[in-house]
């Protein structure tokens, strides 16, 4: 697989930034020079105080890999401990042999720091260049294992590297090296009291040039931190200020790229994210395309993509970075942006923009109102936003498009034989314009919950694929809104309507409402809408916030026992209402928002008399008369055509004549007894085990008969 144009100039762009900043080790393992003794080095002081930075350390516990991913790369939260802006996220990948004598090779490591981020915020670039560009790109090779390279498949391969400048150094320069980078000085600037976790109380926290920044670390899977400390004489207090390890993986799951049955791979994220993934890959190439795969993640929901795809928009030329010639100091192992830079070649600086915001060769058009509006949301809970969303509280400091919210809340269901076919979509949607009308939200939030839409849309394809073993449920016994059946295409069409609405009907010029998603472990719905029917709610640039009443669940006290994530049964329980007809997709979608509701209702509204089962009663059976025009109501499983079922027709049972020619061939005389019941298209066996493979012996005679073995 081909090298994508953008990823090509990002690729140039890494090699011309740390020509110049590089000084540690040699370009090639002939100039490197003898190994210097561990004795010779000094070992770094010890900060006395560690207080502070345990303070940033147990304010990321308390955030998801995706939470902390984002503070770094420069947006806001509240109640951060001060220290905690000076953070550097550094991206680690240890290449080893994969096996005997396990042998280190090579080292990449990436430092982006979030004070460098921030101003890029409202101007990332088009794929968030002006925030990869900002990189520190570093590629080591150990000289002392350079040789293990014969025992992998391809030598050759840790010769292309891709991200940043190939050093060749030896055991003392590498630890020198990672000293610079994992013990950071940072001068502090005075504050007023704090309070601090750690100690229960509120202190003051000092200036001082000589503290260490924290640092997060960042991994695709599994943390390379030991690799390193195996292998190199640091000392231990080099460590001290990680603050926090994540990984690109969880961020995936966690943003719905988790939908396989395993754990998803770099190369099935790359791809999934629409970048091609190099067959030859240095330790330097890997960790750059994780941190890459994850600030595409994180930006993409916020700000518009380049109109182009990543595939064919390149990111800016290297002619826009720093002059490689340029006589500008620089620190050893810099990581300061490219922003920082007080020199520019003059044909970089009168197509730069302005210092702050990258180079780029035209101007980023201004944030829109949804853009920034995404922006506020991220310092806001998901209880916050959906109480706004509600007309039950009012949120502060957002722009005045946030009156215009629609909520889409939305499960999925899929055949468990086979999880790429989508059987089923479950909506529950709402306009918060129409909650604000309300005078009353009404005990148990009654009034709220009949402003509700409800939609059942079984996939016409998938639709005879059903769950009887596992995860079971029947389509047929949906509670809420009328079911309808939809192709794939249909399906698609109207989930953009639904995520593109109108401010206006009247008045386009408007746009489009903001849009929050909220749904319960929505980590693989919405992946499986953009695999099975290439749906991607992000691409339409309208959703400001996803909620997921898990973690809402968390914020309100509704939690599980043992810290676990709440499940949906448990969670409807909780709230006091029965969880009935599972695994059937609007049920699942209705008794989620339902269960939201519950959780923000202030409880004045929330009566312990058993009177929220009846409101459920009532909205199931309302909401049986909301009429949609979406596909067809009536389609029959057994002919395949519209206008009736295979249960009622004229009265009866559907008698049309239907062979399926799997079964009718099959070696399986139960088999060929059914071939009479079903299309072939419809056939379930088929769907689960493929063609038989068992030829007949007609079948073997004709065969050997064409083959003319005895010749003229």
């Amino acid at each position: 697989m081909g090298q994508t144009p953008s990823v090509d100039a990002l690729i140039q762009a890494s090699a011309l930034y740390s020509s110049p900043a590089n000084k540690w080790g040699k370009s090639h393992i002939k100039d490197a020079l003898p190994a210097t003794s561990h004795a010779d080095r000094k070992e770094p002081p010890i900060v006395a105080d560690n207080f502070r930075m345990d303070s940033v350390t147990a304010f990321f516990e308390g955030l998801s890999h995706t939470e902390i991913l984002k503070y770094c790369l420069g947006f806001d939260k509240p109640g951060v401990p001060a220290l905690a802006e000076h953070v550097v996220l550094i991206a680690l990948k240890c290449g080893t042999l994969s096996r005997e004598p396990f042998r280190l090779l090579d080292v990449g490591l990436h430092v982006l720091e979030r004070k460098g981020m921030r101003h890029h915020l409202l101007s990332p670039g088009p794929h968030s260049v002006n925030i990869l560009n900002s990189v520190a790109y570093h590629h080591l090779r150990l000289q002392g294992n350079a040789h293990f390279a014969n025992c992998l498949p391809d030598p050759n391969k840790l010769e292309d590297n891709h991200f940043g400048t190939t050093r060749f150094v030896d055991e003392a320069e590498a630890g020198e090296f990672l000293e610079d980078c994992f013990r950071r000085r940072i001068k502090t600037e005075p504050t007023p009291l704090t309070y601090n976790l750690v100690r229960d109380e509120y202190v003051a926290e000092e200036c001082g040039e000589c503290d260490l920044g924290p640092i997060v670390l960042l991994n695709f899977d599994k943390p390379q931190l030991q690799t390193l400390q195996d292998m190199f004489g640091c000392h231990p207090s080099i460590w001290k200020n990680i603050v926090a390890t994540i990984s690109a993986q969880s961020v995936a799951q966690e943003q719905g790229f988790g939908w396989r049955d395993e754990p998803i791979t770099l190369l099935q994220l790359t791809n999934d994210l629409g970048i091609d993934y190099p067959n030859s890959k240095t330790a330097a190439d890997r960790v750059a395309y994780t941190l890459i795969d994850v600030v595409q993640i994180i930006m993409h929901p916020r700000f518009p993509r380049a109109k182009e795809s990543i595939r064919q928009s390149p990111f800016p030329p290297p002619t826009l970075l720093v002059d490689p010639s340029s006589s500008v100091r620089q620190r050893r192992f810099t990581t300061s942006t490219l922003q920082n830079n007080e020199k520019m070649s003059n044909s970089d600086l009168s197509r730069s923009v302005s210092p702050d915001h990258g180079s780029s060769s035209s101007p980023s058009p201004p944030p829109s109102e949804i853009q920034q509006l995404a922006l506020a949301l991220t310092s806001k809970t998901g209880s916050e936003v959906f109480s706004h969303c509600l007309g039950l509280s009012k949120l502060e400091g957002v722009p005045f498009i946030a009156d215009n919210i629609i909520v889409v809340n939305f499960d999925t269901e899929n055949w468990v034989a086979n999880h790429d076919a989508l059987t089923e979509i479950g909506v529950s949607t709402f306009d918060s314009r129409d909650m604000r009308t309300l005078k009353e939200a009404g005990m148990n939030g009654e009034n709220l919950l009949k402003q509700v839409y409800f939609y059942h849309a079984r996939i016409l394809e998938n639709a005879h694929l059903l769950n009887i073993k596992y995860c079971v449920g029947n389509p047929d016994d949906n509670r809420f809104g009328q079911t309808r059946f939809l192709t794939k295409l249909e399906a698609a069409s109207m989930l953009k309507e639904m995520f593109a609405w109108p401010i206006d009907h009247q008045k386009p010029e408007l746009g489009f409402c903001p849009v929050v998603v909220l749904g319960h472990a929505l980590h693989g719905d919405m992946a499986m809408l953009k695999s099975t029917l290439g749906f991607d709610a992000m691409a339409l640039e309208t959703v400001v916030k996803i909620i997921d009443t898990q973690q809402m669940a968390k914020e309100c006290g509704y939690d599980s026992y043992g810290g676990n994530k709440i499940g949906l049964g448990n969670l409807v329980a909780s709230c006091g209402f029965k969880y009935r007809d599972a695994h059937t997709a609007s049920n699942d979608a209705a008794m989620t928002l339902i269960a939201a509701v519950q959780m923000v209702l202030p409880e004045e509204l929330k009566p312990r008399d058993g009177g929220l089962q009846q409101v459920v009663d009532d909205i199931e059976i309302a909401s049986q008369l909301q009429e949609w025009a979406w596909g067809n109501d009536l389609y029959c499983l057994r002919c395949g055509k519209y206008g009736h079922t295979k249960d009622k027709y004229r009265n009866k049972r559907c008698f049309a004549k239907v062979k399926c020619s799997h079964c009718a061939t099959s070696q399986i005389e139960k088999r060929k007894q059914t071939a009479g019941t079903h299309r072939t298209e419809c056939c379930i066996s088929y769907a689960m085990r493929g063609p038989e493979v068992v030829a007949t012996v007609e079948h073997v005679a004709s065969v050997i008969a064409g083959l003319n073995l005895g010749g003229k």
